[in-house]
């Protein structure tokens, strides 16, 4: 049938069976009818549920109560602690540039003044009554040396820098200690190029070392280094004496913690000396001339970095290694 009600604006025709005039008072009575109901009605709901074997909670219930574990009650990952590491690489030890004198230098040009050897020729000798003097002569060399870039650079992006506090501080790290075992590297092969070879009948390294500091001292150069491989410091520390009368050799002393010394000459290890050689040297007769100091410099501005978030850091340094007096080396077998 149809119902006729007034409603907000007047008198309406609705054309459903039953029809509710639509206002805020009886939205409301509908709403508290419904609680009423559901008030009403708990016990009886709640007893159906249980009837059927479940608590009136059942709906709410994930899955069976047990022991917490990360596998199981764990979305996502962990809390992770940081650590500095104090070991992140292997460093040489001593670099050359602890070895020899550093001298700045203005421009990439370097020249030096070397007394030839022989250094000339005629000898002093006595004169006799109404004779002539000896003379003599001396031959100099200058020698000239240009300066080159011993340089390396490495590309990070600047997510990896900023996502990885260390990176930083151990890329300006590494890009020194590589920059400093190339240079080692060049200036041991200068040094073996030109340097006087060493010659011993010594049966043992100890003994070939005794050899090599008087063959150097014949020259009149002072020996104050022996640089050597690993094996070789070690073969002197095991050195052993062949009687009861003789401790191989005389002049040599050991410290507790290893340091090795012949006739007060420091016997030092070095990882980039080539296996089964030594070099048995007076420092003083060499230096490293420096244009540019070694540094570690950063860009975000090289080639295409700043369009993609990348960070350039670059190391290096304007030098070369000055042998003012070449045969002041002494290379040789271990």
């Amino acid at each position: 049938r149809h119902t006729r009600f007034r409603g907000v604006t007047g008198v309406q025709t609705c054309a459903l069976p039953i029809c509710f005039p639509v206002t805020i008072a009886h939205i409301a009575e509908i709403k508290s009818a419904i609680g009423d109901a559901i008030v009403k009605g708990y016990d009886s709901i709640k007893e159906a549920a249980r009837t059927n074997g479940k608590g009136f909670n059942f709906e709410l219930d994930l899955k069976a109560v047990g022991v917490m574990t990360e596998a199981s009650n764990l979305t996502g990952s962990p809390y992770t602690s940081y650590i500095n590491s104090p070991a992140l690489r292997s460093f040489v030890n001593p670099h050359l540039r602890s070895v020899f004198n550093i001298i700045p230098v203005s421009t990439g040009s370097v020249s030096f003044p070397k007394g030839n050897i022989p250094v000339g020729e005629g000898s002093f000798g006595k004169q006799s009554e109404g004779s002539s003097k000896p003379q003599l002569d001396y031959d100099v060399t200058v020698v000239n040396k240009v300066l080159q870039f011993i340089a390396g650079y490495v590309k990070v992006s600047r997510q990896m820098v900023d996502d990885l506090p260390f990176l930083n501080a151990y890329l300006q790290q590494s890009l020194i200690e590589d920059f400093q075992r190339a240079e080692d590297t060049y200036y041991l092969n200068d040094l073996a190029a030109s340097a006087t070879a060493g010659s011993s009948s010594g049966a043992n390294t100890a003994e070939k070392f005794v050899d090599y500091v008087a063959q150097l001292g014949a020259l009149n150069w002072n020996a104050n280094l022996i640089l050597t491989t690993h094996q070789g410091w070690a073969n002197v520390m095991k050195t052993l004496p062949t009687n009861g009368s003789y401790s191989v050799p005389g002049g040599i002393t050991i410290d507790p913690q290893g340091n090795v010394r012949i006739m007060g000459i420091p016997v030092i290890p070095h990882s980039l000396v080539t296996a089964s050689k030594a070099y048995v040297l007076d420092t003083t007769k060499f230096a490293i001339a420096q244009q540019s100091g070694l540094a570690v410099r950063s860009t975000e501005f090289d080639q295409d970095d700043f369009v993609k978030n990348l960070i350039t850091f670059r190391c290096e340094a304007r030098c070369d290694l000055m042998s003012f007096q070449p045969t002041a080396c002494l290379y040789g077998a271990i």
